[in-house]
């Protein structure tokens, strides 16, 4: 025979076959019970099993929410893993973005670096340019003072000028004294004749005295040409090395 009996955990489990009845003692009989304390334990019997009752369903429901509860719980946070995961492959796109910028931006910046580089590299240049014309147009200034200079040495105002000037009335002067020594030696006034000589040969000697002044203001301003000259042609040589750093 089997029996049904309640656990704990308001599951009812099987019992095996009752063993088999042993020899029965003769039992003395009691007194037979007032109706009433058979229904006191039945009523006890129902409330006990009410109570067991209760408790298994309680425990099933609680149990039963907290199941309920741990897959709420369980579907959260699946769906926030969702939810980074979503961002951590919004924050690798993001990442791969800026490699790319930063790559383009390293690029960039070589191939602006090779520029600069270049540009410095003409402008360094254009400014040897620069230096060298400067150079050549002071050098240039200066031979073109040097040659003012000597053509000035023989202008008008000049101390060759100055010089020619006496030197042509000293040589008139004397052409006249000389003439005069003539008309009076041919009249026969010779002492006055003698005077006119005298006279000019003072004449003659200031011509001669101004034609020296005037040959060393020549030799002066030969030598000045000359040195034009030489300094001409230092000149076309830097200036031929001004159009190869120019690139003329």
């Amino acid at each position: 025979m089997t029996r049904i009996v309640p656990t704990e955990m308001g599951v009812v489990l099987p019992l095996t076959e009752m063993p088999a009845p042993v020899a029965q003692q003769p039992i003395a009989v009691a007194s037979p019970r007032s109706p009433r304390l058979r229904l006191d334990r039945a009523l006890i019997a129902i409330v006990v099993l009410s109570i067991l009752l209760l408790a298994t369903g309680g425990f099933a429901y609680a149990t039963s929410r907290t199941l309920d509860d741990t897959r709420g719980s369980l579907s959260a946070t699946q769906l926030q893993l969702d939810s980074t995961k979503t961002s951590l492959s919004a924050a690798n796109t993001d990442l791969d973005t800026t490699k790319g910028l930063l790559t383009a931006e390293r690029s960039s910046r070589v191939s602006a670096q090779a520029q600069v580089t270049q540009l410095q590299g003409r402008v360094a240049k254009q400014d040897q340019c620069i230096q060298a014309m400067n150079d050549s147009i002071r050098e240039l200034g200066g031979i073109q003072v040097a040659i003012t200079a000597a053509y000035n040495n023989t202008a008008t105002g000049s101390r060759w000028a100055t010089a020619s000037a006496a030197r042509q009335a000293a040589v008139n002067g004397a052409l006249d004294a000389y003439y005069q020594a003539y008309l009076n030696a041919f009249n026969g006034q010779k002492a006055t004749a003698n005077s006119f000589v005298a006279s000019g040969n003072v004449y003659l000697q200031t011509a001669k005295d101004q034609i020296a002044i005037m040959n060393a203001e020549v030799a002066a301003n030969d030598q000045a040409t000359a040195a034009n000259g030489a300094a001409l042609t230092t000149y076309n040589t830097h200036f031929a090395q001004t159009k190869t750093a120019c690139g003329l």
